[in-house]
């Protein structure tokens, strides 16, 4: 009887072992994997070399950090055919003109 004993508690720690061993592959699965943040060296992306005369702010070329002073100064390059409203980006001049409802000026 204790020999039968010892072989049902040895059989169950077996079966309990196995279980939290497949438990722990199961979590280390479903634990999302650390996102490494991407440098400039790393992504072979362009080294940031302009920095603005008026803050810390770096620009990968000339353009991004003209655009980017331009803010500082209160410049608007970039004006809607329709309204004539002012935008110191032209990305956000475009949508603004997808939406403009004025009549195009003459």
């Amino acid at each position: 009887q204790q020999q039968q004993q010892q072989q049902c508690d040895q059989s169950q720690s077996q079966s309990q072992s196995q279980q939290s061993s497949q438990a722990s592959a199961k979590s280390k699965e479903k634990t999302p994997k650390t996102k490494r943040r991407r440098t400039a060296a790393s992504s072979g992306q362009k080294k940031r070399s302009y920095q603005c005369r008026h803050c810390p702010q770096m620009f990968t070329d000339w353009s991004n950090r003209r655009r980017h002073e331009d803010l500082h100064k209160g410049i608007k390059r970039y004006h809607c055919k329709k309204c004539n409203k002012g935008f110191a980006n032209p990305t956000n001049k475009k949508t603004h003109e997808k939406t403009c409802k004025a009549k195009p000026e003459e």
